[in-house]
């Protein structure tokens, strides 16, 4: 069964999320964890139609740096990862 073809626009981003095992206090030095994650809509959703089979094509924004390259490396990763299941 050809379950399609879908283009994806949108956006791809890198989200902080700030651990503290204790509360934050204001003006004062906080000990933090600092998790990076991928997201941004366009990228969910592609990933996601992805992980169902579907053919996706992501039109994603994406900045010339760093942070940007390593999300078309994540976002291939999980393109050879569903076309080899």
């Amino acid at each position: 069964m050809n379950k399609g073809n879908i283009a994806v626009i949108g956006g791809a981003n890198i989200e902080y999320i700030v651990k503290s095992k204790t509360d934050i206090v204001q003006g004062s030095k906080n000990f933090v964890d600092i998790e990076e994650l991928f997201g941004g809509s366009g990228l969910n959703y592609a990933l996601r139609l992805m992980s169902t089979g579907i053919s996706v094509c992501p039109l994603l924004y994406l900045g010339d740096d760093n942070i940007g390259h390593n999300i078309q490396k994540y976002l291939i990763h999980h393109c050879v990862q569903s076309s080899s299941t």
